[in-house]
């Protein structure tokens, strides 16, 4: 108090400590795994990103994309490179219009790696909230959620396509070489709290 500090109630402490990225919001029964301040994407948006452990469906009217962790019956996950982030990652982008999430990552997942995922085999593992502190050339978001799921085949390494016009590069990869190439990007703890380093 000599140095400052005033009383507030609970409701302004929980407040501020959101306001300064040191509380996480969330739903009842998910975890916070990570806030990640200041994302810049290639069009110059910057972001701050809340990443998120759920084994439920994001809410779906609050979610612009989805992305899928594919996952053969070895434990390597199929990646790709895409030219536009200049980075590895799981297959995933943008919903389109009529779509469902579940839908976004089934399709997204054919385009990129040739797959053809069973709609049952998928199960929500997170989602990632995007708080937009600078809006990019691409504009506003259609939402602020992606949600992520997981996906494990039954089979062994099964073929991948080269992917579309923004993909390159589709491989299998063990955990060891998806730290390497994915250990440094703003959603990678997510990737380490599931599991998969």
């Amino acid at each position: 108090v000599a140095a400052g500090a005033a009383p507030v109630s609970s409701k302004e402490l929980l407040a501020r400590l959101t306001a300064a990225g040191l509380r996480l919001r969330k739903r009842k029964g998910d975890r916070g795994i990570a806030v990640v301040p200041r994302v810049v994407f290639p069009d110059q948006g910057v972001a701050d990103i809340d990443l998120i452990a759920a084994d439920r469906p994001a809410t779906e009217s609050r979610v612009f994309c989805a992305s899928v962790f594919v996952r053969d019956a070895g434990g390597r996950f199929a990646v790709l490179f895409s030219r536009r982030r200049q980075e590895w990652g799981p297959p995933g982008g943008w919903r389109e219009q009529g779509e469902t999430p579940l839908q976004t990552a089934i399709r997204e997942a054919r385009e990129e790696t040739g797959l053809v995922l069973d709609p049952g085999l998928l199960r929500p593992v997170a989602y990632e909230r995007f708080r937009l502190r600078v809006v990019g050339e691409l504009g506003e978001l259609a939402g602020d959620l992606m949600q992520v799921y997981e996906c494990v085949l039954a089979e062994d390494r099964p073929p991948l396509t080269s992917g579309d016009d923004g993909v390159e590069g589709g491989r299998w990869v063990d955990p060891t070489e998806l730290a390497r190439l994915c250990g440094g990007l703003f959603w990678w703890p997510l990737a380490e709290h599931l599991g998969y380093a």
